[in-house]
């Protein structure tokens, strides 16, 4: 969908543990990719994921949840709108505020079962990422 393309900056970068890869997204003015629907997903796992697990932008938990609208973002969106349109995406693990604090997944070509059922991580671990740049409406 061209609608996703005109809207953010695409960039694909790893592996690095969370920190360093949002720290990477930061200084070119974004964040690791957050999906707000599955047509985001989809758009951004075919289009530019390669072969291997790749952080997604959610982690730490209120508790010990499956659950979206439980998490927090790097880009701090509202995770109950997100919940709500991502219907059939959770964690296949519960993010916990004290470890295993962050998702990953795959591309659905490469294990359909992770690509909607993200992996628990540390975040201490080195993964490939996506990042996200809001394009400016004056450029």
């Amino acid at each position: 969908k061209q609608w996703y393309q005109r809207r953010v900056a695409i960039t694909a970068g790893g592996p690095k543990s969370i920190r360093d890869a949002e720290t990477y997204c930061n200084n070119l003015n974004g964040h690791i990719f957050v999906p707000n629907n599955p047509e985001e997903m989809q758009w951004v796992t075919t289009r530019v994921y390669t072969n291997g697990w790749h952080y997604l932008g959610f982690f730490c938990s209120t508790g010990n949840s499956h659950e979206i609208k439980d998490t927090r973002t790097m880009t701090r969106e509202n995770t109950q709108t997100i919940h709500n349109s991502m219907a059939g995406f959770r964690g296949a693990q519960p993010l916990h505020h004290q470890n295993q604090a962050c998702w990953r997944n795959m591309r659905q070509s490469e294990n359909a079962d992770q690509y909607k059922n993200w992996h628990h991580d540390t975040c201490q671990t080195t993964h490939r990422f996506v990042c996200e740049i809001p394009i400016s409406s004056t450029s």
